[in-house]
């Protein structure tokens, strides 16, 4: 268990698609993710991210994205994924002033927004409800 005090009964989670060019938060947050039970592919560009996400043999449920990215944005990466994998959910995360105009919690069919900083809890319960969500058609853009 968690502290955040999730406990997934040790069961191996959804893959998760996590880009993030902050290399201690890129660490910190994938082995948050991993010790949940989640398999995280965690990347520190939006190239690397379209290369794992152009495998057809890999699966990815979520992508876990910083908004603010060198060369694309967060929102721009997650409409050329989606073009591939149409039932790809979405999980912004910013720290970013620009940020702070997109409304907390789900921002769109198959999309959610969480401001940082957040707690072990939110990222983790925002996860799961966007993963339990009825999956109805994606949303790239905010």
């Amino acid at each position: 268990m968690l502290a955040g005090g999730v406990d997934y009964g040790g069961a191996v989670l959804e893959t998760i698609l996590f880009v993030e060019d902050d290399d201690a938060i890129r660490s910190a947050i994938g082995r948050i993710l991993e010790h949940a039970g989640y398999t995280v592919i965690s990347v520190a560009t939006p190239m690397e991210a379209i290369e794992h996400a152009s495998d057809e043999r890999s699966t990815i449920h979520v992508l876990l994205t910083d908004i603010g990215l060198l060369g694309v944005t967060g929102p721009q990466l997650a409409r050329l994924l989606l073009a591939r994998r149409p039932g790809l959910r979405v999980l912004y995360i910013s720290g970013n002033a620009e940020a702070e105009r997109m409304p907390p919690g789900r921002v769109g069919p198959g999309t959610a927004f969480l401001q940082k900083p957040f707690s072990v809890d939110a990222l983790l319960h925002q996860l799961r409800d966007l993963l339990d969500r009825e999956r109805g058609p994606a949303a790239a853009t905010p």
